[in-house]
């Protein structure tokens, strides 16, 4: 998640700069996002992410308004 989000709180597996993600189903019902739920929007969750995400962070960045879009209404269903 990279040190942006890190937590500093060791749980389980997960060490200080991990978390486990919270799986998709129901996002469209949740109005917070993140671990910690510092973002109040989908798009401010993904660019918000560094570490092992960046990569990920980075490709929704490069992405096409219409490729955002199409993402957002998908997660509109789940």
């Amino acid at each position: 998640m990279g040190d942006a989000l890190a937590d500093g709180i060791s749980d389980h597996e997960a060490r200080r700069d991990e978390f486990r993600t919270t799986p998709l189903w129901g996002v469209r019902f949740r109005r917070f996002y993140l671990h910690d739920g510092r973002a109040t929007a989908f798009e401010d969750a993904v660019r918000a992410h560094g570490g092992e995400a960046a990569d990920a962070a980075q490709a929704y960045e490069n992405a096409g308004t219409d490729e955002r879009a199409a993402l957002l209404r998908f997660l509109g269903t789940l």
